[in-house]
């Protein structure tokens, strides 16, 4: 299959280079981008799709996102609290949570995805009922001591329903089978204090003690975290998924100190969390994110091109997966944007970047490619492919 004339390439090398008027080449057979030229030769049976009024970016990746949470929105929540107890509430309702599964895939299947990471309640009945064409890397939404691992990724509630010392045990279990254990943490004020009263420092301060945060930890929100929790953090080469439109819907009140996070080279990744936040539509998340730090900080220190390393390198490191680049003998994982739409114009290779962060909308998502497979999301959702 080969991309024809594509308008832009956004290959997120290391020098960010945007290419103009390439072709790409995939090959289906080995699921890789085989060559990006100028007028590349065309396989006689070789199927071809004009780019020429698109751009083509490494596929968007959702490293943290509770499908379930669709179903929540039958709720007015009016407190970080309150939806995670509404949530457990949920938890015993089978029929609603696959009901809230479908509704929540069919709107995600619109939106560009290549890979999700959803945080299922109940992941071996989540499989289950797995019939979608973008590739899904999950586990189990755990509320307190899990009966077995499951999936690529463990995902914990709270330090405080689970408690430290089964979290260190969690954590080493799951760093022996390569699995990664994400975990939402000093998201409030409230659970922060309610923390350091019980054992004495501060969440991450305390998991430092006890040897609990390791490579495979992935910590989410850290509306609270400490300066000198965040020098913990990077030497434990722990992950980040920013949750900005969770922090500002729900009044966390917090700021994750993203500037100073960027500056210890902390990897951070950008998940869409609760889909009672906002649409799960990561440039949505993107745009937030620079408006909520260009805000607190009163700078422009965070770029739109930061914001899309986040989403692209950022998000396929927190997954531990190939991809977040366009380069020859990479995954081909795309997702492909029509830029016939006013919302997106005046375009130029100076400001494709920019435009996408600020300007895009879910219906500029023409075409995603995953593992080599050409999908058309708002004709074939709920095609099985895996």
């Amino acid at each position: 299959m080969m991309l024809k004339n594509c308008r832009f390439i956004i290959t997120q090398d290391d020098e960010r280079t945007i290419l103009e008027n390439k072709d790409l080449k995939i090959n289906e057979e080995t699921k890789t981008i085989e060559e990006i030229g100028v007028e590349l030769a065309k396989e006689p049976s070789e199927k071809i799709i004009d780019c020429s009024t698109h751009v083509v970016m490494p596929g968007l990746v959702n490293p943290h996102i509770h499908l379930f949470t669709f179903q929540l929105r039958e709720h007015i929540v009016n407190s970080w609290n309150e939806l995670w107890n509404k949530a457990r509430e949920l938890e015993r309702n089978i029929l609603k949570l696959r009901t809230s599964w479908n509704k929540a895939l069919s709107l995600i299947a619109t939106l560009g995805f290549t890979t999700i990471a959803p945080t299922e309640i109940c992941y071996d009945k989540f499989q289950e009922n797995i019939n979608t064409f973008i590739e899904i890397i999950g586990g189990p939404f755990i509320f307190n001591k899990p009966d077995r691992m499951l999936g690529k990724i463990v995902h914990v509630s709270s330090i405080l329903n689970i408690g430290p010392e089964l979290f260190k045990e969690l954590v080493d279990e799951a760093f022996k089978k390569n699995i990664t254990v994400s975990i939402h943490i000093s998201n409030t004020r409230n659970e922060v204090f309610e923390f350091k009263k019980k054992y004495g420092k501060f969440p991450i301060e305390y998991l430092d003690s006890i040897g609990a945060l390791r490579e495979n930890v992935t910590l989410i929100g850290l509306e609270w975290v400490t300066s000198w929790e965040l020098k913990k953090i990077a030497s434990n080469n722990c992950k980040v998924i920013l949750i900005p439109s969770c922090s500002m819907l729900y009044a966390l009140g917090g700021l994750p100190p993203i500037i100073e996070f960027i500056g210890e080279k902390i990897t951070l990744g950008l998940g869409t969390c609760s889909f009672t936040c906002n649409s799960p539509f990561i440039f949505y998340e993107g745009k937030a994110l620079l408006y909520y730090i260009r805000t607190s900080y009163w700078s422009f220190k965070l770029t739109a091109q930061q914001v899309l390393d986040i989403i692209t390198l950022g998000n396929t490191r927190i997954l531990n997966i190939k991809g977040g680049t366009i380069t020859e003998g990479e995954p081909a994982n795309l997702t492909i944007i029509n830029l016939k739409h006013d919302n997106l114009a005046p375009v130029s290779m100076k400001n494709i970047v920019q435009n996408l962060i600020l300007y895009s909308e879910p219906y500029n998502i023409e075409f995603t490619v995953v593992r080599g497979r050409l999908c058309s999301p708002r004709k074939n959702i709920f095609r099985k492919s895996f």
